[in-house]
C-alpha cells in the first residue's frame, strides 16, 4: 500500500513540475529607463543567433505559445516569418498573432482590423507550402 501511495506521489510531482506558459512578443518594448529593449520582435525574428538564443530562453522556461506582434513583416517579410514560426514548430512551441486594434465599436477600426486578419493571417498562411 506505502510503495502505491509513494509511486503516485512521485508520478503527481513529476506530472505538476511541467508547466505550459506562453509569452507576448512584442515588436518592441521599453525598458523602465526608456531605452529599447533588445528582445523585441522586430530585433529578434530575422537574426538567426538571436532567434536561436531566444528560442532556447523560450524552451528552457517551458514556453509552449508564443503569442507575437510582427506589425506587417507577414505581408513585407514573410519567408522571415515563415522561418521563425518553422524554428518555433520544431522546437514544440506554437505560434500565435498579435494584431492590434480595440475601438471595434468604429467601423473605421474593424475594416483596420479585418485587413490585418486578412494580410498577416490569412493571406499569410494560403502563401506558405503545406506542412
Amino acid at each position: 500500500m506505502w510503495s502505491r501511495c509513494l509511486l503516485l506521489s512521485v508520478f503527481v510531482s513529476s506530472a505538476s513540475a511541467e508547466n505550459h506558459r506562453g509569452v507576448w512578443f512584442w515588436g518592441s518594448t521599453t525598458l523602465p529607463g526608456g531605452g529599447s529593449s533588445p528582445f523585441g520582435s522586430s530585433v529578434v525574428v530575422g537574426d538567426g543567433t538571436a532567434e536561436d538564443e531566444t528560442v532556447a530562453f523560450f524552451t528552457s522556461h517551458d514556453v509552449k505559445r508564443v503569442y507575437g506582434s510582427y506589425q506587417n513583416r507577414p505581408v513585407s517579410e514573410p519567408s522571415v516569418i515563415a522561418a521563425w514560426n518553422a524554428k518555433l514548430d520544431a522546437a514544440g512551441v506554437n505560434s500565435q498573432i498579435l494584431i492590434d486594434g480595440n475601438a471595434v465599436n468604429d467601423p473605421a477600426e474593424i475594416t483596420s482590423i479585418l485587413g490585418k486578419i486578412t494580410n498577416r493571417l490569412i493571406n499569410f498562411n494560403n502563401s506558405q507550402p503545406a506542412a
